[in-house]
């Protein structure tokens, strides 16, 4: 599932910090604001053979996931994965929990020390939020992802929360947008 791997990847860099000192205060600052909210949703826009492919997730930390792309649906909770395609829903063989539960706190605060060159860009306006931005580039191995990347990181000034974040790979290539929403509520139920 390699929507599932992206997912795991863009979830690390969102926690990773940063490594100038005021903006790194301020990145981190908003990391544990969104860590201690501990549910959200984010809308991921990857390109899948030049067309925009959009994943909606629902996170509930630490081990529960709801992710629907235009392919398939996929439900993980501690102690059992669904994903569905088409109208039916199926238990997948393998336990996607343990998955999720090498995402602890613990490893997304490893993430730090893979970020690098940060700087403030500046505010704007994003969703309705004064957002400030930050750029940074990520070099290292995450959980058995190696990646080089620049993202850029917007934080609402309102909420103190990352709003918006975009990821492009070293090559220039590969981009990924995420959309977070820290206020819809989040109920991941196995199906029924």
């Amino acid at each position: 599932m390699p929507q599932f791997a992206t997912a795991v990847l863009v979830l690390a860099t969102l926690f990773a910090s940063a490594a100038h000192a005021d903006a790194r205060d301020e990145v981190i600052a908003a990391f544990d604001t969104a860590l201690a909210k501990r549910a959200y949703h984010v809308t991921m826009v990857t390109q899948v053979r030049g067309k925009p492919y959009e994943t909606r997730t629902a996170v509930k930390l630490p081990g529960s996931f709801h992710m629907t792309n235009p392919d398939s649906e996929t439900i993980v909770l501690p102690g059992g994965s669904w994903m569905r395609t088409g109208n039916e829903w199926m238990r997948l063989p393998m336990d996607m929990s343990r998955l999720v539960q090498n995402i602890t706190f613990e490893s997304m605060k490893d993430g730090e020390r893979y970020v690098q060159d940060v700087q403030a860009t500046g505010e704007e306006t994003i969703d309705g939020c004064v957002s400030k931005g930050y750029r940074y580039v990520t070099d290292g191995k995450f959980m058995g992802f190696k990646a080089r990347s620049t993202v850029e990181l917007s934080v609402c000034g309102d909420t103190g929360l990352p709003i918006r974040m975009i990821s492009t790979d070293a090559k220039g290539k590969n981009r990924t947008e995420l959309r977070y929403d820290f206020v819809t509520p989040v109920d991941i139920r196995a199906p029924g």
